[in-house]
């Protein structure tokens, strides 16, 4: 849906580098096919493909977010990787969390 909204260029603010959408300024970071909303913070050494992260996200140095939808306000630790996952609103995902699929946190799990 993100491409698609790139490619037939579907929105009304933010621009386009290459295939991705900044809601407000270029981030100096590995950014493939992904969207960026305003107030997002992603360290340069991190890599983010595909994945939408809405405001305020703030991802830390040496992670790699693949196919995610990232919550407001939610802070990404160093090191981490993850894939195809959900990340709530105002989640704190802790330094080097690996996890593919789901939802952050995870909670189907009882306590």
């Amino acid at each position: 849906a993100i491409q698609a909204c790139i490619t037939h260029q579907r929105y009304a603010s933010g621009f386009v580098d290459h295939d991705a959408w900044f809601a407000d300024h270029m981030i100096e970071a590995g950014i493939e096919g992904g969207m960026i909303s305003k107030g997002c913070s992603i360290h340069a050494t991190s890599n983010v493909q595909y994945s939408t992260l809405l405001e305020h996200v703030q991802v830390e140095e040496n992670v790699s977010l693949s196919g995610c939808l990232v919550g407001a306000n939610a802070h990404i630790g160093s090191g981490s990787r993850l894939e195809n996952v959900v990340i709530d609103f105002n989640a704190y995902v802790p330094e080097h969390t690996v996890q593919s699929g789901g939802t952050y946190p995870n909670t189907s799990e009882s306590s």
